[in-house]
């Protein structure tokens, strides 16, 4: 004999309830467009020239 099937509902599955299954949809037409939204965003100008994790010059300094 082979393994038996699983019971449980999982996430996106057609078998469980169709609220559920409309949550699932939201949330990944949500995620989706987040995405997309965040790819679209330009970098900020702030930034121009500064290198990825290193604090700008001015940012501290020290006091004597």
């Amino acid at each position: 004999m082979g393994p038996r099937p699983s019971l449980v509902p999982k996430a996106g599955d057609l078998l469980v309830c169709a609220p559920c299954h409309t949550d699932d949809i939201t949330r990944r037409e949500a995620a989706d467009a987040a995405r997309e939204q965040a790819a679209m965003q330009p970098a900020p100008e702030g930034d121009r020239g500064q290198e990825p994790g290193k604090a700008r010059r001015g940012l501290f300094r020290r006091r004597g």
